[in-house]
């Protein structure tokens, strides 16, 4: 029968297993730290939306190096949810008129971005001549000088005689 020896390195497999066993049978090795979150920055920074539509936000998460992070909990939230309300994904749906501000945090940390919510004219009696915007409504002239009036109407200024909120033209 043979034996094989190989000099020098029996030892140095044998210290090798036991540093082995050892680091795995006492659990002495942490598992890396993940960095917290230092910064958070939401895009757009600041858009509109028009009543009724959405928009999708996007929350950058990144390290005191500036390094991206990933795998973060981010929540989300409309400072006048009457405005705008975002859900958890960051989708921002106009409600009304106005404007808001929307931030996502984690960590602690947030970041904001400013929206605009406005009133997009509805279909209607084709171009416009002219277009005159009040603080929560519109009014317009088309082409053969009609006058049509939409949005929030509470004191009148839509001119139907009726106090509402209307998104059609009247």
């Amino acid at each position: 029968m043979r034996y094989h020896h190989f000099r020098g390195t029996s030892g140095s497999i044998l210290v090798g297993l036991f540093l082995l066993l050892s680091v795995s049978c006492t659990g002495s090795v942490d598992p890396p730290k993940e960095e917290p979150v230092a910064s958070v920055q939401v895009t757009p920074t600041n858009d509109s939306v028009p009543v009724g539509q959405t928009l999708l936000m996007m929350a950058t998460l990144r390290d005191a190096d500036g390094e991206v992070l990933s795998g973060r909990t981010i929540t989300w939230h409309s400072h006048d949810e009457l405005v705008a309300s975002v859900n958890p994904a960051g989708l921002v749906t106009g409600l009304e008129p106005g404007e808001t501000v929307v931030a996502a945090t984690s960590e602690g940390q947030s970041g904001e971005a400013g929206i605009n919510v406005w009133i997009a004219p509805p279909p209607g009696p084709g171009l416009f001549t002219a277009i005159t915007p009040g603080d929560d409504h519109v009014c317009a002239l088309n082409l053969d000088g009609e006058a049509f009036c939409w949005g929030y109407g509470a004191y009148g200024q839509l001119g139907n005689g009726f106090l509402e909120r209307l998104f059609v033209l009247v």
